[in-house]
C-alpha cells in the first residue's frame, strides 16, 4: 500500500524539482530512522530525491532497482523548464533500452504521464498487460488531443514502466506510460498534436 511517509515525499519532490518527477531521471526514497534510533523513541524520516544514470530502473538478481548517480548542483525548480533530466522524447537502442533524445531527431517514443495501479503485489500489477496497455493509450489520447474511442489502438502504439521493485516496495505504485510508434519513427512532439500528427493507420 502507499505508505503515509512515501506520499508525503512524493508531493515534497515535486514541489521541490517544480513538476512530475516521474517524468525524469529521478527517483525518491523514504529513509527512517535506525532500528536503534526507532527503540530510542526516533520518529522522523528523511526523503531523498536521487538522480537515476539511465531511463529505465536497471535488474539485478531478477529484481528492479533505482540506480543512483553524482550530480552537481540543486535539483530545486530543476523540472520548471527544459530539462536534460526530463524523459520527453526516446528512442531504443540496440539493446532495446531507451534512450534521451531530441524531439525534432528521428524517434519512436514520447513520455505522456502516469496512472495509479491499485494496491496489489508487484507480480499482479505486472500481469495485466493488456489493462496497463489501455490505460496508457488514453493517457496519450489526452495528452496528443485525439479522441477517446475504439480507434486509439490504430493510432498509436504504447510502452509501459512500472516502478523498480524497490520503488513498489517503498509504497510507490503510479506506471510511467510512453508513447510509441509502431510503424514509423517521427520527428516532432505529439503533444497536442491532434489527429494530424496521430492518424489512423
Amino acid at each position: 500500500m502507499i505508505t503515509p511517509a512515501f506520499a508525503e515525499c512524493d508531493a515534497k519532490a515535486t514541489a521541490f524539482v517544480g513538476g512530475d518527477w516521474r517524468g525524469a531521471r529521478l527517483a525518491v526514497r523514504v529513509v527512517p530512522p535506525s532500528p536503534d534510533g526507532w527503540a530510542g523513541g526516533a520518529r522522523w524520516f528523511k526523503c531523498d530525491l536521487m538522480v537515476q544514470p539511465t531511463v529505465e530502473p536497471r535488474v539485478y538478481g531478477g529484481r528492479t532497482h533505482d540506480g543512483v548517480m553524482p550530480y552537481r548542483g540543486t535539483l530545486r525548480d530543476e523540472l520548471q523548464g527544459a530539462s536534460p533530466l526530463g524523459y520527453g522524447c526516446l528512442t531504443e537502442d540496440k539493446w532495446e533500452e531507451l534512450q534521451q533524445t531530441s524531439c525534432t531527431a528521428a524517434h519512436e517514443y514520447e513520455y505522456v504521464g502516469t496512472w495509479m495501479a491499485p494496491d496489489g503485489s508487484y507480480e499482479d500489477a505486472d500481469r495485466d498487460v493488456k489493462a496497463i496497455h489501455g490505460r496508457c493509450r488514453t493517457l496519450v489520447a489526452r495528452y496528443a488531443h485525439v479522441p477517446i474511442d475504439r480507434t486509439l489502438p490504430y493510432r498509436m502504439g504504447t510502452r509501459f514502466q512500472l516502478p523498480a521493485t524497490d520503488a513498489w516496495a517503498r509504497g510507490d505504485r503510479r506506471i510511467r506510460c510512453f508513447y510509441w510508434s509502431d510503424r514509423r519513427k517521427v520527428n516532432r512532439s505529439i503533444e497536442a498534436g491532434g489527429p494530424k500528427v496521430l492518424p489512423i493507420n
